[in-house]
């Protein structure tokens, strides 16, 4: 839910995976990992099977839309500084996109978001910055009813 001063509504944001690749499914490789500080290169390679080239082609439906956000984490946490920049790039999309279709600020958005291309992650000024893209199924837009 957005924060809302005015309201006296503090802001919640929850992320959940919709799908999860375990790192022994044979399907998934790590290729090459490379370092050249201060830039750390991996290229992976995943098999897509049946089901998981139905659920693209779901969301290549021209239903959904686009959306991108940037958001920052700290340094100083390693993996949950890394973690937080993402969620909170997420977040940001989810309101860029909101706030072109809703006028008002809604009380509620619940929905999936699928990452369209490799989100981007680098260190600026004690700060981890995560640009994302990704396309969103938007299922609810809860309105406040009484202000």
């Amino acid at each position: 839910a957005p924060g809302d001063a005015s309201r006296k509504v503090t802001e919640s944001f929850s992320l959940e995976p919709i799908k999860v690749i375990d790192e022994r499914d044979p399907r998934f490789r790590i290729l090459e990992v490379s370092a050249d500080f201060p830039r750390l290169n991996c290229w992976a390679e995943f098999t897509y099977d049946a089901a998981t080239l139905r659920r693209q082609s779901y969301w290549d439906s021209v239903v959904f839309k686009s959306a991108k956000g940037r958001g920052t984490g700290n340094l100083n946490d390693g993996m949950a500084g890394v973690k937080e920049a993402y969620a909170n790039a997420l977040k940001q999309a989810v309101r860029a996109y909101a706030r072109k279709i809703e006028k008002n600020k809604p009380k509620e958005i619940r929905g999936e978001a699928l990452l369209r291309e490799t989100p981007r992650l680098f260190a600026d000024e004690g700060s981890f910055v995560a640009e994302v893209r990704v396309i969103l199924n938007v299922r609810d837009m809860i309105p406040y009813s009484v202000y």
